[in-house]
């Protein structure tokens, strides 16, 4: 990992501990990893965040989960002044576009349970509410994601029209066939409010046996949410992140959603080989331990310990490792946008390669022998 990647990752590594601290229970210490005092102020003078770092956390969506371990670690004003005002102006914008979004999200919610169909809320929306309100945090807003069951799309979308979205219509409608969730629908008057409505955790298209009426039938009341909206039980929750980490997304710019899923266990006391139960009912006994590997090594956590099992990608270790977790920091900082295609790829390289330099290799090769990729390089 670069310098700034090992400062964001440092000071979301504390924040983790004190997440663990605060939750408590005889397991917490040991899955959170030990770090003494005088070991806490030595890192924390060493990994005091610059420049590089606060541009990292805001194009990660964590100036505001940076700003509260400073606070609560050594203080802001250790730091300089000229990146104290810039992470301060950094985390504003996003409780800012976290209340916009909060707003739509209630709007949207309340509309879809009066037509009477049954919601769930996913991922950030029902994060805001379980996690990190509890915990005083802000947590920057990404998409609104809401499931529903798929006979229920052609409402959902009758909604979203309603309340002034159109669609994004950045692929064509045959593409969603064999997609998780419906066509994503934006507000023209606010492009920074995205909605997907699923059907499906993940891909149907994935290797996994998911049963979704079991999904449907664990699910619980959202807190402080409309009634009438659901939310994953905890072990869903975790396995949802995990699930959509591995497969959809293979670690690609999801240093936030790594830190989601590790504070997740912790504060929701999730036990881990329940959870791993959970995973292998659902065909993905693999997944957990892979996840749990790469929190253990960007966070210093000891996760993967705790399920019992240490699966890594066809017995990449070291080196290759560290390449993934530098990838789930970095690339959120490319100017460009890596295509799915892409990703799949990698994700397949690292599923199948036993050589770490030949998996690299592989990697880079379709950027390397085409540097421009036709002509359009990583933009769509």
């Amino acid at each position: 990992m670069r310098r700034a990647e090992r400062r964001l990752a440092h000071w979301l590594a504390v924040l983790l501990r004190d997440v663990a601290a605060r939750a408590g229970g005889p397991d917490a210490a040991e899955v959170a990893g030990p770090a003494s005092q005088r070991r806490k102020a030595e890192l924390a003078r060493a990994y005091l965040p610059d420049r590089d770092t606060v541009l990292l956390a805001a194009r990660n969506g964590a100036a505001s989960l940076l700003w509260s371990a400073l606070s609560h670690a050594v203080g802001v004003d250790q730091l300089d002044a000229a990146v104290r005002t810039e992470l301060r102006n950094a985390r504003d914008r996003e409780a800012a576009l976290s209340l916009n979004s909060s707003a739509a999200a209630q709007r949207l919610v309340e509309g879809l349970l009066r037509t009477g169909i049954r919601v769930i809320a996913l991922k950030g929306l029902a994060m805001r509410s379980t996690l990190y309100r509890p915990l005083n945090l802000t947590r920057a807003p990404g998409d609104i994601d809401v499931m529903v069951e798929r006979k229920h799309l052609p409402l959902a979308r009758d909604v979203l029209v309603q309340q002034g979205y159109v669609a994004l219509g950045r692929y064509p409608l045959a593409h969603y066939d064999d997609h998780h969730h419906m066509e994503p629908y934006l507000r023209p008057d606010s492009p920074s409010i995205v909605v997907d409505v699923h059907w499906t955790p993940v891909y149907p298209t994935n290797p996994f046996h998911i049963v979704l009426e079991q999904w449907w039938e664990a699910a619980v009341p959202l807190e402080e949410a409309p009634p009438g909206l659901l939310r994953l039980s905890d072990l869903d929750v975790a396995l949802h992140h995990a699930l959509q980490l591995d497969h959809a997304d293979a670690y690609l710019g999801k240093g936030r959603a790594l830190f989601d899923l590790a504070a997740w266990i912790l504060h929701r006391r999730v036990e881990l080989p329940r959870l791993l139960e959970r995973a292998r009912s659902n065909g993905a006994a693999a997944v957990l331990p892979r996840v749990t590997t790469v929190i253990d090594r960007t966070f210093g956590t000891r996760m993967a310990r705790a399920v019992g099992e240490r699966a890594a990608p066809a017995g990449l270790q070291g080196y290759a490792w560290r390449r993934v977790v530098a990838a789930a920091l970095w690339l959120p900082t490319s100017p460009t946008r890596v295509p799915a295609w892409y990703v799949q790829y990698c994700a397949r390289v690292l599923g199948r390669s036993t050589n770490a330099v030949a998996a690299l290799r592989a990697v880079l090769r379709p950027v390397m022998a085409n540097p421009r990729l036709g002509g359009r390089g990583f933009t769509r």
